[in-house]
């Protein structure tokens, strides 16, 4: 089971790194072509230095982690401590990257005006999940970041063919429901990280 999720997220990676690399490019391209320079400088400055700001949050994360698969090898009641430890540690990283991710796209919407939508949720879809993929490669902790960050830039790229190829229209609360559900989903699957294979994702 643990084999096959692995296989199944290393078959992914490969398209979402590509739409990575395409939002960026085509969606910068395309905001510039429409005159939309501050909205551009902004998000790309954001994809760019946001890292650095988010590493702070994140670090506190991964040292509450760190304790709970500390105590999680321990016996009987060090697990049973752990535990609370643990889904604190995992709460708090997911609902930092879901706030981040909302607020980018929810942002872009916001500036869409009369201009087509398409190059403003491509570069919020590369604004907002850029600086986490970066920071994942770095992880040294695969059970916690590359995992999530996986999950949030599959969520993404959903809601970005949602909207661009079936037309999917969404206002700033129903992007925060509809994206706080499907990450619920991805969070609860992270409690069960070790049964499936999560602790090798940095090997897949």
């Amino acid at each position: 089971m643990s084999n096959l999720f692995l296989r199944i997220i290393k078959v992914l990676l490969v398209p979402l790194s590509l739409l990575d690399l395409f939002t960026g490019i085509v969606g910068g391209a395309w905001l510039l072509f429409l005159g939309e320079w501050q909205f551009t400088l902004v998000a790309l400055g954001a994809a760019f230095f946001a890292s650095f700001v988010l590493s702070v949050p994140v670090m506190v994360s991964d040292y509450i982690l760190a304790l709970a698969l500390l105590l999680r090898d321990k016996g009987v009641l060090s697990r049973l401590i752990a535990f609370p430890i643990f889904v604190l540690s995992k709460a708090c990283s997911w609902s930092l990257l879901s706030v981040w991710i909302v607020f980018i796209f929810a942002f872009a919407l916001g500036e869409v005006g009369d201009n087509a939508i398409y190059p403003f949720i491509f570069v919020a879809y590369f604004a907002s999940v850029t600086p986490w993929a970066r920071m994942a490669e770095g992880s040294s902790d695969p059970e916690n970041l590359p995992f999530n960050t996986f999950f949030a830039r599959l969520v993404s790229a959903s809601i970005l063919v949602g909207i661009g190829v079936f037309n999917l229209t969404v206002n700033e609360n129903e992007l925060i429901v509809m994206f706080s559900i499907l990450m619920g989903v991805g969070f609860v699957l992270s409690l069960f990280g070790k049964k499936l294979g999560l602790d090798r994702l940095a090997t897949v």
